[in-house]
């Protein structure tokens, strides 16, 4: 999922550190193999049901979900009710309440909430369960990894490894996670509800984020074993099995219904795959030409209605049809726009077509230049991912430059 990361005004800043001061910050380490059993306690006690279910240690991947017995496909192996379920709308009533109580707000008062997205509303949720060790969800946030190596958390050294899309994506978030949650001792819970929310439907009906307790800890593979959905019934969410598990298997599940390139796992969910299943890279968009003229306005016009206007681009060994695309626009002619041309096809004159296939060939060659010439191995996992997604990119770029090179030589 990808909340909506709203801007936190000087107003909601000063009622967060108003927040702060009214909860008592645990200095607790937390995510404990123990604290991981009480967890699973606390969930069976609010009525999860996990019957051939077992959490323990994942090689190489931290925690897994595992089959303790045999389960076969259809079979339900996880249901989740309501009552554990942390969403905005039951994160938004209890801070309502707990404001008014300890900051002397009166009743009904929600002006605090001005500003404050629906991830600030969770990770202040979590924050305050946390630091109350009587409080309902305590186990369930003491649970939480120590660590999470999603691109929020690198350094400004390891950072210095990554290309422009996932460099300008961390920074986009740097703001919100440095003068929000680093104030709070939150950012460990504000990357956990970034990175482990599934889309359900609250009880007003509407959909949007929610963490699911133990739902939330199996570990990811494209061709997944089970699937989610919410209870028609009883409600909550139940997860059922995509085909029989043996006993003792590591079972995966797929986050999202689109396949991901190593570089979205890298910066929201902080791991590689070995092999990935969508070998797609984000590059940057061809610059206009030409800026405020009436033509310069009809290219922003169409990119748009394309959904081509942001800063990046999607290429893969596959399709480089968007950027060629992007590149068309930047060329057409007021007369192209006259006659309706349709940019995702080649110009009717070849020595045009020709000329925008030259064009985005070199602006993948100078995009290619900005990586480094070499990218030994290096022993910092950060580091180390991030020269790999490095290593995949530069291939695949230097892939699609070869194809378009040999589709010039063929006309």
């Amino acid at each position: 999922m990808s909340p909506n990361v709203g801007l936190v005004t000087p107003h909601s800043r000063c009622v967060l550190f108003l927040y702060l001061l009214c909860s008592s910050i645990a200095g607790e380490t937390i995510g404990s193999e123990q604290e991981v059993v009480d967890m699973l306690s606390w969930a069976r006690s609010g009525g999860a049901r996990f019957p051939k279910l077992v959490v323990r240690n994942s090689k190489d991947k931290g925690r897994g979900v595992y089959a303790t017995e045999n389960i076969k496909l259809g079979e339900e192996i996880l249901y989740v009710p309501d009552r554990l379920v942390i969403a905005p709308i039951n994160s938004l009533l209890f801070l309502q309440k707990h404001i008014e109580d300890t900051c002397s707000f009166p009743a009904g008062d929600d002006s605090w909430r001005e500003g404050i997205s629906d991830l600030h509303l969770m990770a202040l949720f979590l924050l305050q369960q946390r630091n109350d060790s009587l409080s309902e969800y305590h186990p369930y946030t003491m649970s939480f990894p120590d660590r999470m190596d999603t691109t929020i958390h690198w350094t400004d050294e390891e950072l210095q490894e990554l290309q422009d899309f996932t460099l300008r994506k961390k920074r986009s978030l740097q703001g919100f996670y440095s003068d929000v949650m680093e104030r709070l001792q939150g950012r460990v819970p504000a990357s956990v509800i970034w990175s482990r929310s599934f889309v359900v439907t609250d009880n007003r009906g509407e959909k949007g984020g929610a963490l699911v307790p133990i739902s939330d800890m199996f570990n990811y593979r494209g061709e997944e074993d089970v699937t989610g959905e919410e209870g028609t019934g009883e409600g909550g969410m139940i997860v059922r099995a995509k085909k029989d598990i043996r006993e003792g298997e590591e079972i995966y599940l797929r986050y999202g219904r689109r396949k991901m390139t190593n570089g979205q796992l890298m910066m929201d969910y902080g791991f590689l795959l070995e092999v990935p299943e969508d070998d797609g890279v984000m590059i940057p968009s061809i610059a206009p030409t030409e800026r405020n003229t009436p033509l310069s306005d009809q290219r922003a016009d169409i990119l748009s209605a394309l959904q081509l206007d942001g800063d990046f681009v999607y290429v893969s060994s596959s399709s480089h049809r968007d950027i060629l695309t992007c590149t068309r626009v930047h060329r057409m002619s007021e007369l192209d726009f006259e006659g309706r041309m349709d940019p995702r096809r080649p110009f009717e004159e070849e020595r045009r077509e020709r000329s925008a296939v030259r064009a985005c060939l070199s602006h993948l060659k100078r995009i290619l230049q900005r990586y480094p010439k070499e990218m030994g191995e290096v022993e910092s996992y950060r580091r180390s991912m991030a020269r790999q997604l490095a290593r995949e990119e530069k291939e695949r770029l230097n892939e699609i430059v070869e194809n378009m090179e040999k589709t010039l030589q063929k006309k």
